[in-house]
């Protein structure tokens, strides 16, 4: 129920925006969302994933 609230909320914001496609303006919200909700513990272990593949990337 939550992230279906979190995603009628992200439709009906981007009404008001409408600088972006409804598909792009959605994925943003569900993901800052989630990432509003996430254990500390998995975010830090994201960034630590993140670090590593820009790294590899750059190399």
């Amino acid at each position: 129920r939550l992230m279906a609230a979190q995603w009628q909320g992200a439709v009906l914001w981007w009404g008001f925006e409408r600088g972006r496609p409804l598909r792009d303006a959605v994925a943003a919200g569900l993901e800052e969302f989630c990432e509003a909700i996430r254990d500390p513990a998995d975010q830090n272990a994201a960034r630590s994933r993140l670090r590593g593949s820009s790294t590899r990337r750059e190399a």
